[in-house]
């Protein structure tokens, strides 16, 4: 999703791997109220897990890696629906996260429509 992004180029902040890693709420680890944040920040040197994170990354920035997203520029936690995901299809769901692609998204429905949802899921 981060190389979908960047290639997608329409955010000027975007410019950058990091910059796309680092900006505020798209991953925990640039969310310091994301009960993973601490974790993130803790990991030990020399942590084998992170390492093959680092080898997946560096992979994946060199183009070596297919794209499990289907071109994915957008994610959320499969546990909660953000008011933007609501009445869209997302284009896959991999460990628990659900990837939409931003240019299928329509806009947010009206505020009378969420209390519908809301009611509707209650009963």
């Amino acid at each position: 999703m981060v190389m979908n992004r960047l290639k997608a180029g329409r955010d000027p902040q975007a410019r950058h791997i990091t910059a796309i890693c680092r900006a505020p709420f798209l991953f925990c680890c640039g969310n310091r109220r994301d009960p993973r944040h601490a974790a993130l920040r803790a990991i030990p040197p020399g942590d084998a897990a992170f390492a093959i994170c680092q080898r997946m990354a560096q992979r994946a920035a060199s183009g070596l890696l297919p794209d499990a997203t289907s071109g994915a520029t957008l994610w959320h936690d499969a546990a909660h629906l953000p008011n933007w995901a609501l009445g869209q299809a997302s284009i896959t769901e991999i460990g628990g996260l659900r990837f939409y692609c931003a240019e299928n998204i329509s806009a947010p429905p009206p505020r009378a429509a969420l209390s519908v949802l809301v009611l509707a899921e209650a009963s």
